[in-house]
């Protein structure tokens, strides 16, 4: 007879949480060592006074799989702060900071792990910057501390349900689990106006509760001016699939974890389940009609991702694609240069990709680097200046795990990560570059005897996106002018991502994105800021730069004369 194994969860405020540790159902008694929670405080003062600024936000982020994630957001007064992680986390965290009237900060890395930290940021004005309004709280924030909303959750018989898990995303509130009588308390902190709405543009808050023995799960979207909620759970989705070896082999002690997709920001948690031989697992109380990703990883392989919409489920059931994980045998090696290819020592290189690790290096004194036990296949590498540098240097790349001849050019960023651009030749009077080089699908014939607008931007930015809804609305009234719209991303993302931006914001025109090194393009292209409007005559002679949208009908109207 097999001997019955029970899963325990562990919690004491001050301590980190020990989650599904597994002992057997006969011992009488049951010893758990518990490490206390990291602790990390601090100031946030004025760079230039040295004063402390009273009011700011700090914000924890975390990257995995190339993504950036956030974890809560705090408000804080008095220019000091002190943050407790009670949960243990295989990624290295960041605290980012905000206030108005001055630039966001970004900590070096650390992990979540027992002991104490001091971590002080010096924040520099921004531009905006307004001695009657800078380090004043936002209109929105009560940063007066937590406060408690209770609640109970129920099946759908009305009777309490214990041993719920109960977490809120974005994280305003640390996760709780329900009591006996199905109560739970959840100690929150007034996320309006907060660095997670205005970094991270979230506008919905939901709870989530699961109970995983049961099956009963929900997610719903959370008022969190109220004190109390009750919560119904329904029941939830089974996921189930494989974490597989690329010959079909099962990898039993591969890790799990589940992200949670509001829009487009992620909030992922380790996800404890079994997994067989044969590599086959199941994830239980999984709420219904959302999205979310599987995410699988195992010491000596690469990880993999797969997304899953569970309203597709059938009979509370959803399979998953194979997770396919390769072994991580192979390096990558090569050298970072800046743009006057003079080696650049001390870089931190960020490795990543869905099927690589996530690993990290330094350059050497000869700006050479070398990354250990990646996989086959395709791999981002981001080249970046430490925090506190002197010069905040920034480039990104793509190689084939075990090249060893990658050259990476690094050029300056400002505090915000947007290029420095040196002041480029004016293209006025020149000849438009080739389209060709930014992946534009425009044949020549298309564009003969057409004015051609040329729109760059970042979508990340609300100027560059007002500008083009703006031309969206006119692009029908342009082509009768015989004016050709084409949309310039100005930094690469993942092709799958502009492309639902385009189709969600029904761009009609072409849009693509710089190839290459962005900055040697933005500069062949003059650009300067985003937006950047480029206009031609019909002969594709560029007649004006750098202009405003509400010049474009004058601009036009002289392009048209030539």
């Amino acid at each position: 007879m097999l001997e019955q194994k029970v899963k325990l969860t562990v919690g004491k405020e001050g301590y980190i949480a020990i989650r599904d540790h597994v002992v057997s159902a006969s011992e009488d008694e049951v010893v758990v060592t518990m490490k206390r929670a990291l602790r990390i405080h601090g100031t946030v003062t004025d760079a230039e006074t040295g004063e402390p600024i009273p009011n700011f936000e700090i914000a924890t982020i975390y990257e995995t799989g190339g993504r950036t994630l956030n974890d809560r957001s705090l408000a804080f007064t008095t220019g000091k702060y002190e943050i407790s992680f009670n949960e243990a986390r295989p990624e290295t965290q960041q605290l980012q900071v905000s206030a108005v009237g001055y630039e966001p900060a970004t900590s070096d890395r650390f992990n979540i792990d027992e002991g104490e930290r001091v971590i002080n940021f010096k924040l520099a004005r921004s531009i905006s910057f307004d001695d009657a309004t800078a380090g004043q709280s936002r209109e929105q924030i009560k940063p007066t501390g937590p406060r408690r909303m209770t609640g109970v959750v129920r099946d759908e018989q009305g009777k309490p349900v214990p041993d719920a898990i109960v977490v809120t995303y974005p994280h305003i509130g640390a996760e709780t689990v329900t009591n006996a009588t199905g109560a739970f308390t959840l100690k929150l902190r007034d996320m309006q106006g907060s660095m997670g709405r205005t970094i991270w543009e979230e506008k919905t808050t939901y709870l989530l509760a699961r109970q995983k023995e049961r099956n009963l799960a929900v997610a719903v979207e959370l008022d969190t001016s109220v004190d109390t909620v009750d919560v119904t759970l329904a029941p939830g989705v089974i996921l189930s699939g494989k974490v597989v070896d690329v010959e079909g082999q099962g990898i039993p002690k591969a890790e799990l974890s589940l992200t949670f997709w509001t829009s487009s920001i992620g909030y992922g948690s380790r996800e404890i389940t079994e997994i067989d031989k044969t590599g086959y697992y199941e994830i239980k109380a999984v709420p219904a009609g959302h999205r979310y990703s599987v995410n699988a990883r195992a010491d000596g392989y690469g990880t993999r991702y797969a997304e899953v919409n569970t309203g597709g489920a059938e009979n509370q059931r959803l399979e998953v694609e194979p997770l396919v994980l390769s072994v991580a045998n192979l390096s990558i090696s090569g050298i970072v240069v800046d743009e006057f290819d003079q080696p650049v020592p001390g870089l931190r290189i960020y490795a990543y990709g869905n099927g690589q690790p996530s690993r990290e290096t330094f350059t050497d004194t000869k700006g050479r680097f070398t990354i250990k036990n990646v996989c086959p296949g395709q791999i981002n590498i981001q080249a970046n200046s430490q925090d506190r540098a002197p010069r905040q240097l920034h480039a990104r790349t793509r190689a084939e795990g075990g090249a060893t001849d990658i050259k990476i050019v690094v050029s300056e960023r400002d505090s915000r990560g947007r290029p420095i651009l040196k002041q480029p030749p004016s293209l006025v009077g020149k000849s438009l570059p080739d389209l060709e080089d930014i992946n534009i699908d425009v044949l020549p014939e298309h564009t003969q005897d057409k004015i051609l607008l040329i729109c760059f931007f970042d979508m990340q930015q609300r100027p560059s996106r007002n500008c083009i809804i703006q031309l969206v609305k006119r692009a029908e009234e342009l082509k009768q002018k015989g004016v050709i719209v084409v949309a310039v991303h100005a930094s690469k993302v993942e092709k799958n991502k502009l492309d639902e931006w385009v189709e969600k914001n029904r761009i009609p025109f072409p849009a693509g994105m710089v190839q290459g090194d962005e900055t040697k393009m933005l500069f062949t292209w003059g650009v300067q800021a985003f937006p950047w409007l480029i206009l031609t005559d019909r002969n594709h002679i560029v007649s004006s730069e750098g202009f405003k949208l509400d010049e474009l009908d004058e601009k036009t109207k002289k392009a048209d004369e030539k």
